[in-house]
């Protein structure tokens, strides 16, 4: 999983956010970033459930859990370069 600053085919970093419809693309492109990182945690919460229940080793969690932060990372990364490129454009 890798995730940067380019969506929907553009990319706001080198090409900033020029006029409305620009702008809602930024926004959209937010919204899909948030909507991932919330399946990943819903994904990462089950996984602790399961470590908790003693249905996965200390092993596979940990090995999950590590993707998942590096996953995460990532996404949280993207979201904040496409937010501050947002309000340095005024889009919000």
């Amino acid at each position: 999983m890798s995730a940067c600053a380019t969506t929907h085919q553009h990319n706001f970093v080198t090409s900033p956010p020029a006029n409305k419809q620009d702008c809602m693309n930024l926004f959209e492109s937010i919204h899909e970033i948030q909507e991932q990182r919330e399946i990943y945690r819903t994904k990462m919460d089950h996984n602790i459930d399961k470590f908790k229940s003693g249905k996965m080793s200390k092993r596979r969690f940990q090995k999950k859990r590590e993707t998942w932060l590096n996953d995460e990372g990532e996404l949280r990364s993207s979201v904040t370069t496409l937010y501050d490129i947002g309000y340095e454009y005024k889009c919000f």
